[in-house]
């Protein structure tokens, strides 16, 4: 049986949050070691076999994190970090929005559950267009809707809506912790980062071309 455990959080969880996460752990019978940040975490486990300089980008359903993770000299060292309450849900949301909108759906008239199977939908047509780049005919009449075409250039205006504070917030601590000289590299992690629109926009927007996922970010 384990007993000793190390458990990782998101980077921006405050003390009193952390304090949470370890009473909550030995409510459950654990002896907890230690906490570790989650982009520390992350990049601990897909570069334990390289040394570098590391900017994780961790986008998840509800959170993200950066953090700027320094391997080069045989520790991970991190020289920076900072986070936001964002992640997939709220871009669920915005596709959802993006629905009524278009779809002339009655939003006012559905309840709870109508709400939330809504949602469910959105989400599994940002998974499929993921996939397929390519226009959906999204069929909204269970929803008191229409037929709509869902393109690529409307899932990237409301994902860029969506995820902007998060590529700023990246850039910012790129800007003020890397120089221009020093070579890095950008680790995806977190199940909104399978999203090949999203590869194009941070290369796009730090100049950095990102290297191959051949590891699970989930």
């Amino acid at each position: 049986d384990v007993k000793d455990v190390c458990i990782s959080v998101p980077a921006y969880f405050s003390d009193s949050q952390r304090v949470a996460t370890i009473k909550a752990a030995e409510a459950a019978g654990l002896n907890v070691k230690g906490l570790v940040n989650e982009p520390t975490a992350a990049a601990t486990y897909i570069t334990q076999n390289h040394k570098g300089l590391y900017v994780v980008f961790d986008l998840g359903g509800g959170t993200f994190d950066c953090t700027i993770l320094d391997s080069r000299f045989g520790t991970f060292d991190v020289q920076a970090t900072d986070g936001l309450c964002l992640g997939g849900d709220n871009f669920d949301t915005n596709i959802m929005r993006n629905f009524i909108k278009e779809g002339s759906i009655p939003f006012h008239h559905m309840n709870k559950e109508q709400r939330a199977a809504l949602k469910h939908f959105a989400s599994k047509i940002k998974v499929q267009m993921q996939k397929e780049k390519a226009p959906i005919d999204v069929d909204l009449t269970p929803y008191g809707g229409g037929v709509y075409t869902f393109t690529p250039d409307t899932y990237v205006a409301l994902m860029k809506m969506t995820f902007g504070n998060a590529i700023n917030c990246m850039k910012r601590l790129v800007h003020e912790w890397i120089p221009s000289t020093e070579v890095y590299q950008v680790l995806l992690v977190g199940g909104s980062t399978h999203c090949p629109y999203l590869h194009d926009w941070i290369e796009d927007e730090i100049g950095v071309t990102l290297p191959s996922m051949n590891y699970d970010p989930d």
